[in-house]
């Protein structure tokens, strides 16, 4: 999709107040421009700036890197995850790159359906995460509703009855579950039967998407889960990823080259 044809759903006050508060961990102020650094003035009035990239200088897009920011951050899409590109900065297991594009492809049929995709690896650092947001950020371009949340967070919901989030999980047309883990200790065994198993059954009643990641093998997904991963498994497309874990290097050298060159990623 163009950005420059790019329109997102207008965000409420409660929203906007729910961005603030994720904002606040980066720094950066929903209204500043995260990519150049430029601000409004006291009119409202903003002047683009520039950033570098790959040794040149780019004019910034100010007003969609700060859309894509909000609407990313409403969807509790980690930071280090907007401004990856899927074309340009994965170059893992090309069954990754099958399974997004065919999933994003067919979206429209995937959805009428409340088909999600599972991507799962022994490995760490192979690139699940990244191809699960790769599919969340396309989607709210698309103007879904969207929420990520790793799993362990998930979990404290659960555990500590907290409705807004767990009614986030249940009614959201998009969830997005990271890092699928089995419960800690027996006593939350009972928290997958009263909370768990029942956001699951109602989102498959109701065809709701549901996209994982786990390092789990599917035994170990039915053992931790089972009725849960069996309402899972018939709304699920599994990719399973090989290779090695590409933050230690890869990853980890583009961003430190970035740094030391004074270069700036727009959020894709």
């Amino acid at each position: 999709m163009s950005l420059s044809k790019l329109k997102l759903p207008h965000l409420t006050s409660a929203q906007f107040a729910e961005i603030e508060q994720r904002a606040k961990k980066s720094g950066i102020h929903p209204d500043t421009c995260p990519t150049c650094g430029s601000v409004a003035d006291a009119w409202g009035e903003r002047e683009n700036g520039t950033y570098k990239l790959a040794g040149d200088i780019h004019k910034c897009d100010c007003t969609e890197q700060i859309m894509l920011r909000k609407h990313y951050l409403l969807a509790n899409i980690p930071d280090q995850y907007m401004r990856l590109d899927w074309s340009v900065d994965y170059e893992g297991d090309p069954a990754a790159k099958d399974g997004v594009r065919i999933y994003l492809e067919r979206w429209p049929e995937f959805k009428l359906y409340g088909m999600g995709i599972e991507f799962a690896s022994e490995q760490l650092g192979v690139g699940k995460t990244f191809a699960a947001t790769t599919i969340g950020k396309e989607l709210i371009k698309r103007k879904e509703d969207v929420f990520f949340i790793p799993f362990n967070q998930a979990l404290h919901a659960m555990r500590y009855e907290d409705r807004p989030v767990l009614d986030r999980m249940r009614d959201t047309n998009v969830l997005i579950l990271d890092e699928i883990v089995p419960p800690p200790n027996e006593s939350l065994q009972n928290v997958m039967v009263n909370h768990f198993e029942s956001i699951v059954r109602d989102r498959t009643n109701y065809n709701g998407v549901t996209i994982l990641t786990t390092n789990l093998s599917e035994r170990d997904m039915e053992a931790a889960y089972p009725r849960t991963y069996s309402l899972l498994a018939a709304k699920q497309m599994r990719v399973v990823l090989t290779g090695a874990d590409a933050r230690r290097g890869l990853i980890a050298q583009r961003n430190l080259d970035l740094a030391m060159n004074g270069e700036r990623k727009p959020i894709s």
